[in-house]
């Protein structure tokens, strides 16, 4: 019987960053928020209608990836972590959407409170978004 293959570790330019992210310099999440920004929302018009959904999977996608930051295990590369989260996003909306329209009600659409960053991230994002 074959083992399955054994996770191997990154060790990237971004795993240092995230490591010292986790580490308690929290403000160079900044760092891959430039890095990844522009590809990502070109991968969120793919997915997205409306470049005004785009830009908010982006900024979404940015949130919630740093809320999960503490469970990264650094199996993969962190970009490939934020684009399943990007596309799980997209998904999510897609379920929601569906669900509001069977009951009638837009009332699911709300947002999810945003998890807890530093405010010049937040800043960022925002700036993003907005560009």
């Amino acid at each position: 019987m074959k083992r399955p293959p054994t996770p191997r570790p990154t060790d990237d330019e971004d795993a240092h960053l995230i490591r010292a992210v986790l580490g308690g310099r929290k403000e160079l999440f900044q760092r891959p928020i430039e890095k990844y920004q522009a590809k990502l929302y070109a991968f969120g018009l793919r997915l997205c209608p409306e470049a005004g959904d785009a830009e908010e999977m982006v900024q979404d996608a940015f949130f919630q990836t740093y809320r999960f930051l503490p469970q990264f295990r650094f199996e993969s590369r962190f970009k490939t972590c934020l684009y399943r989260i990007a596309g799980h996003l997209k998904a999510c909306q897609h379920c929601r959407i569906c669900l509001a329209m069977r009951k009638g009600s837009l009332e699911p659409l709300r947002g999810i409170p945003p998890p807890d960053l530093p405010e010049r991230l937040r800043k960022k994002l925002k700036k993003t978004a907005s560009s």
